[in-house]
This record gives C-alpha cells, structure tokens and sequence, in this order.
C-alpha cells in the first residue's frame, strides 16, 4: 500500500504538506526524484529455488536498492585477513538480473553476524550491499563509509554489525548516507534491539556532520508499533510508524523500516509515497505453472520464502535542495 503524503525535513522543521514544494520544481536536470528501496531477500545465495528474475522486477523502479540476507559472495573476494573465496554461484545469479535492469552495486568488504566466525557462506552470516544506478548517484567510498564499528562477528552490541553507504547526489556534490541493518531477532531480543539503536544513534551523532542526512534503513524485527516508540531517540522518527504489515506470512509484523532524525539541518527533501509492495501480488505473474499451484495461493510460507522472500519490500522517495 503505497501514503501518499509529503514530509519535509528541511530548515529543522516538518511539515505535511498537501502538494509538492515549489523548491522541487526547479531541482537541476541532472536530479530527479530519487527512489529508494530496501529488501530482506531471504537467504539470497543459498536458496538454488530463488527466482532471480522475479526478485529483481520488484526493484527495477528503484535508483538505490539495501539489500538484507545476502548469504555468500557474488564476486571472488580477498577478506581483510587475507582469506579468499570464490564467487557463490546463487549470489551471482541475482546480481547478473540486477545487472541487466541496469544497476551498479557496491558490496561490503566481508559478512558480518552473531557468531564467533564469518566467511561460512552460509545462513549465520550475510553480506551487505547496495544496488544503485550510477546516472543518478556515485558512491563515496571515504572514512565514513563502511561498517561502523568491530569485531563484525560476535559483537557485543550487534547481532549484525551495520554498514554505511555514503553517496553523492550526481551533479550537486550533496552527500546522503544510508545505514543498512539487521538487527537482533526475536520477541526475547527487545533489549538488544534497544542497545542497537543506542548505539546507531551516538555513532551518528559523532561520526557524521550535522547537516549531512542519514536514513536507518533495514529489516528492525521490532515487534509493534510500542517497541518502535521506545527505541526512537528524540527527533527521530520512522516512516513506517504507522508498523504497516512488511511480512509475507498471515501474522501481522513490521519489521522494516525508514529511520531518520526530522530535526537535522539537511539539503534532503523526504517526500511520502512510503510503500510497502505486496510480494505475494507481484511474483504471481512469474510462476512457472509446470511448477504446480502457485505457492502464494494458498500461500504456503516455507515454499515462498525460497523461491522470493519471507519480507515484504518497502520504499521511499527523496529529493534534494540547497539551503
């Protein structure tokens, strides 16, 4: 269900606004309406069922694309210890569809996860990356970007240590970054939930100049609308906090979000249209029907999760001006 509603983050106010601002009409050619997504595809790279191609239609209309659950390597990859691996053949079957639809992608530089070892290529670890269009943005591969903090196993705060993806806008040298997260699962993890969110917040609070934006982005695995309120520091906000439904499955959970600080003096115009894409709608015109009844009718969970995913992809719009 897509909202249509326009929040403005600009000048330290936030306002609903009926129309688009007039500041948006006269935006530089080379900068559109920037549209975001995020997408907890699960267990990309270990399902050999996943339909890449269907996975990747839902992201076509995307200029920037988070991905969570990347479970291997698209690419031969050196880790910073000096270890190595081959391309994961599932991993690199997706970013070849993506490839194709015209995305670049930048890709963390080793997984992450809550155990004591990484480099399994396997469901305890993932990898982050982003899929983006290079028209439209250039990544900034500087200090600021990358995990935000070590070890990225077994950390003390995070069940998955976050990674920051730093842009530029192309043709206005204006910065926007994205935090791409995954955090502590399960009803019994509420208080780890809330020591991520702390500790997000102090780090970007120290690291990253006030008048730069940055979104929380990611699957949250909050538990309601409740959870959402407790964690949120003063000025934050989420464009999900209505906890619209972002599972696939009969239970209602909002899992994923879009987290951002209303009260930061950024050149960032976060226009509505937040929608959360029904997956189970959208991959029914890509079954193979020699495949038997189409596994989301009736939705049969642990059959769909394989062939797409057990999330729901949301997104968002933003806009840039120069204050």
């Amino acid at each position: 269900m897509k909202k249509n509603f326009t929040l403005l983050v600009l000048l330290g106010a936030v306002a609903c606004m009926p129309d688009v601002p007039d500041s948006m009409q006269n935006m530089p050619s080379s900068v559109s309406t920037i549209r975001v997504c995020s997408f907890n595809i699960a267990f990309l790279g270990l399902y050999t069922r996943k339909d890449n191609e269907a996975v990747a239609s839902v992201l076509a209309p995307c200029d920037i694309a988070l991905i969570q659950e990347l479970t291997a390597p698209p690419e031969d990859v050196v880790y910073p210890d000096g270890d190595s691996d081959a391309a994961d053949a599932e991993a690199r079957a997706f970013f070849s569809e993506m490839a194709a639809l015209g995305f670049s992608y930048w890709l963390s530089e080793e997984d992450t996860g809550p155990g004591d070892s990484l480099h399994s290529a396997g469901s305890d670890t993932e990898w982050w990356t982003v899929f983006y269009r290079d028209d439209v943005v250039t990544p900034q591969f500087g200090s600021l970007a990358g995990f935000i903090d070590e070890p990225h196993a077994a950390h003390d705060v995070f069940a998955r240590v976050p990674y920051a993806f730093r842009f530029e806008i192309v043709g206005m040298a204006l910065p926007v970054m994205f935090l791409n997260v995954h955090l502590a699962a399960g009803a019994d993890a509420t208080v780890a939930r809330a020591d991520e969110f702390a500790f997000m917040f102090q780090w970007i609070a120290g690291a990253i100049p006030p008048d730069e934006a940055v979104f929380i982005v990611g699957d949250m695995n909050l538990s309601g609308a409740a959870e959402l309120a407790s964690v949120l520091s003063e000025n934050w906000t989420s464009l999900n906090a209505q906890c619209e439904k972002t599972n696939t499955a009969s239970s209602h959970e909002c899992y994923d979000h879009v987290i951002f600080d209303t009260s930061k003096q950024t050149s960032v115009v976060v226009i509505g249209s937040f929608e959360v894409i029904d997956l189970v709608d959208e991959m029914r015109v890509f079954w193979d029907v020699s495949l038997g009844p189409y596994v989301g009718d009736p939705y049969v969970h642990d059959e769909f999760l394989q062939y797409y995913s057990d999330h729901r992809p949301i997104s968002f719009e933003f806009s840039v001006e120069r204050l």
